[in-house]
């Protein structure tokens, strides 16, 4: 339990552990900066796929429209000829009907 201790540096000794301490702040600065950079390459990359996502979502949505007014357009188109001959029908049957 009596752990030896470490004798105090020397004034000769003060020099060299600071020179071990700037180096070991340049080493923490390095990696803080490989963490920035590491976090800002994620970042492009994350933002690159939500745009991907984007585009592809609106081709989608821009097929699904077309794809929809075609459908839509030919309902109407069909509406449109069973009332002509609604109409066609109906004036036979009172061309027909009239004395």
């Amino acid at each position: 339990m009596n752990e030896p201790k470490k004798p105090a540096p020397t004034p000769e000794e003060y020099p060299l552990v600071i020179t071990f301490l700037r180096e070991d702040v340049q080493d923490l600065r390095q990696d803080v900066n490989l963490v920035r950079q590491d976090m800002n390459d994620f970042r492009r990359e994350v933002r690159q796929d939500i745009n991907d996502f984007r585009k592809e979502t609106r081709q989608e949505l821009g097929e699904l429209t077309r794809r929809f007014e075609s459908r839509i357009n030919w309902v109407i188109t069909s509406l449109i000829g069973v009332g002509t001959l609604v109409v066609a029908s109906a004036g036979v049957v009172v061309a027909v009907l009239r004395p």
